[in-house]
């Protein structure tokens, strides 16, 4: 295709239009046709129609090129040419950063006009800042020299952003609007503390908004000097007493540049964060983060906006942590986190191991200083939004837990248990400590300033026990013998640990620790069971408890009345010795001796013959099942039952035992006070009478009248309180110092 080739503008347009002396690059023609153009010497508009008239032709590259000469021909007028009526003709598809028009004209590097800002520049503001191009003035001149080289980090999809509201801000300006004005109001050039002259029609504007603190909000002027990414010098400025952002803007600066060690170049830094946080202020007076940091190049953490509730905040520290490592943390901060602080303690490389993991190995010093300069750094800026040393920021309703809870501990002067500090979390965040157990750890760490030993976190109860004290407290006075945990209930008993908050209070306040010993083990994995199995009226689902852990639940259906109980004393009694499993003859000799009396009652020789074996051995059988059913009847030893029995159902042998004991073992009067006690008939209970005499007794019913209640197998033994051997004192949870709330890490 050949196009149509403009005609060449003789010596009076190029004498009356000194555009016509301008690069190519003013044409605003695709990267493509300019750099063809430019390979073939053409440097200026000028060039380009002496190349395409040369010979009367042009080649198929330069359709675009003759379009662009015949529009700019079009919108020339005697030493004017209206660039935006060119670059409408063309469909404003500008590809280059060059431009100078008339609109535009009394902007430059004496009238800035404003700073650059994000809000109006889009992304590319804080790049063009970086390289030194930090008002509008300075832009405009820029562009109208030609900026080749794009700052770093703009990409074409940011060029032509920039270039679309460069264009939108001409438009605004030819349709008669007090465009500039207001961007000189809004974004003020001069910053705190100087007194420079401002030059040009806007400058009675500017001095009136001269100081972007005019504009700060009351709650931004009160945050801390952490909030602007001062790196070390911040410290020049708390060492001078200008803590808040308020104090810090309203210093001339005349006197921040007396500060030892402060320069021009930390002022200029202090600017940007400042303008940064002018530009973000939103019309409530907070600040929008998210804009703020991309001001100032810096990660916003996390990267999406987290869920509002504390509860979602709290649990999802790994996962920030972790984020923070992949994106802000350097090299070195990254092996730290990975290796140690995301580690548990049995998998956490030791700080030798890990300096050896270094580019360049380190000792175990250096590796400690840097982790513990790591943690302060965390700590701060997740409490007190003191961002000095980090390159992130981190979202307000990730930071909100932290303060909350520094706000709960504020009074606290001494170091706390960390059973202590668990409950202080509860009442703090308003969470049960189920919420947070699994972040547990992390969260110590961060408080302390230390990598806490696994044994910190096993000598404590970090389940929600508070159902257990629910409504008049029956779990929390649980007898440890009504667990299933077998021979651990004697362990414990013997300790002077009988019920299940004695052993809560004994692990919460130190005197045991969990790691001591597989029955408190195992205890406190029930316990941990029998809370969730509490209701918030304090009523035990025993059910689901044995549920758990696979224990069937007897009798099969439930007791209400005492006709339903003796109805089921016999059977429930078979299926409890079948489960314990005492002996293979156990519930056959029950049957066919125990509850019958003593005309119906075979003998132990004529049992023998039945079941094999022999009667004196038999007879042992018979002593140990009748002493075992009282322990787990009568004494609800539940520990060794090897399954889950109704609690009603021994409420039932609570009121026989009762009976039997206020008689002495009367078996007349026995029968009738218990059935006035039920109101039921005595015919009813004298039915029984072999079996409950036999649990009773330890023997089977025989023709006496009186019979000595059986003592029970286990006999509590009273002694002191366990305390742990001082072998494993140092596996008892570690006192937790509040150093990260005090700011002293």
């Amino acid at each position: 295709m050949t196009s149509t080739i403009p005609p060449t503008p003789d010596a009076s347009i190029r004498q009356q239009n000194p555009a016509i002396e301008l690069v190519i690059e003013h044409l605003q023609m695709s990267e493509v046709t300019t750099n063809h153009l430019r390979s073939r010497g053409i440097e200026t508009i000028a060039d380009l129609f002496g190349s395409l008239g040369a010979d009367g032709r042009t080649q198929p590259e330069d359709d675009e090129a003759v379009e662009a000469l015949s529009v700019f021909l079009s919108v020339c007028s005697g030493h004017r040419i209206d660039w935006y009526r060119y670059w409408e003709k063309r469909n404003f598809e500008l590809s280059h950063l060059f431009l100078d028009c008339a609109e535009l004209a009394s902007v430059g590097p004496r009238q800035p006009v404003c700073r650059l800002d994000r809000s109006w520049c889009g992304n590319a503001g804080p790049m063009l800042e970086r390289s030194g191009i930090i008002s509008l003035g300075d832009l405009v001149e820029a562009m109208r020299q030609g900026i080749r080289d794009l700052p770093a980090g703009m990409g074409a999809t940011k060029k032509a952003d920039l270039l679309e509201r460069i264009v939108s801000l001409v438009a605004a300006i030819r349709s008669g609007e007090a465009v500039l004005e207001n961007l000189s109001v809004r974004f003020p050039l001069i910053p705190f503390g100087e007194s420079d002259q401002v030059v040009g029609s806007n400058a009675e504007a500017a001095d009136d908004c001269r100081n972007p603190t005019d504009s700060l909000s009351s709650e931004v002027r009160a945050m801390g000097i952490g909030v602007l990414h001062l790196g070390a010098k911040t410290a020049l400025f708390e060492n001078a007493g200008l803590l808040t952002v308020g104090a810090l803007v309203d210093t001339p600066e005349v006197e921040l540049l007396k500060l030892p060690g402060l320069g021009r170049k930390t002022l200029q830094t202090l600017e940007q964060s400042i303008q940064a946080l002018v530009s973000a202020q939103q019309t409530d007076g907070s600040v929008d983060w998210e804009a703020y940091c991309a001001e100032l190049g810096l990660h916003i953490l996390p990267k999406e906006l987290p869920p509002p509730d504390s509860r979602s905040v709290i649990a999802a520290l790994p996962a920030l942590l972790t984020e923070l490592s992949e994106t802000a943390f350097d090299d070195d901060e990254s092996l730290i986190f990975r290796h140690r602080i995301a580690q548990p303690p049995k998998k956490r490389k030791t700080l030798e191991a890990l300096g050896d993991l270094f580019p360049e190995s380190i000792t175990r010093e250096r590796v400690r200083q840097k982790e513990a300069k790591l943690l302060s750094s965390l700590a701060s800026a997740l409490i007190f939004d003191d961002y000095a040393r980090s390159r992130y920021h981190f979202r307000p309703e990730v930071t909100e837990p932290w303060k909350i809870a520094a706000l709960y501990f504020s009074d606290t002067e001494q170091d706390l248990s960390l059973a202590e500090f668990i409950s202080g979390l509860e009442d703090a965040w308003g969470v049960s400590r189920s919420a947070f157990v699994d972040v547990l750890p992390l969260i110590a760490t961060i408080i302390t300033g230390e990598l806490p030993s696994g044994g910190d976190f096993g000598n404590t109860v970090l389940f929600d026990s508070s159902l257990l004290q629910a409504g008049s407290g029956d779990a929390w006075q649980l007898p440890v013998r009504s667990l299933q945990i077998w021979k651990a209930a004697d362990q414990l008993e013997e300790s002077g640990l009988r019920t299940v908050g004695l052993v809560i209070d004994a692990l919460n306040t130190g005197v045991v620790a969990a790691s001591s010993s597989n029955a408190l083990k195992t205890v406190l994995e029930h316990i941990k069971t029998l809370a969730g199995s509490v209701s918030e009226s304090g009523k035990i689902d025993w059910c689901a408890y044995a549920d758990r852990y696979g224990f069937e639940v007897v009798p099969a259906v439930s007791v209400g009345s005492p006709e339903e109980f003796l109805t089921s004393v016999n059977d429930t009694a078979v299926s409890v010795l079948d489960h314990r499993n005492l002996s293979v003859h156990a519930s056959e000799i029950w049957k066919r001796r125990c509850i019958l009396g003593v005309a119906a009652r075979p003998s132990m020789e004529a049992v023998s013959e039945i079941l094999g074996g022999y009667g004196s051995s038999l007879k042992r059988i018979e002593t140990a099942l009748l002493g075992f059913l009282n322990d787990v009847f009568v004494h609800r030893n539940l520990a060794i039952a090897r399954c889950q029995i109704r609690p009603e159902f021994l409420d039932y042998w609570t009121d026989v035992d009762a009976e039997f004991q206020n008689v002495d073992g009367d078996i007349k009067a026995f029968t009738q006070n218990l059935s006035f006690r039920w109101g039921i008939s005595p015919t009813a209970i004298e039915a029984l009478l072999p079996s409950l005499v036999a649990v009773l007794t330890g023997y089977p019913y025989g023709r006496l009248g009186r019979y000595t209640r059986a003592r029970p197998l286990n006999v509590e033994k009273a002694r002191a309180p366990h305390s742990a051997p001082a072998a494993q004192q140092s596996e008892l949870p570690q006192r937790i110092s509040l150093r990260g709330f005090r700011r002293q890490h």
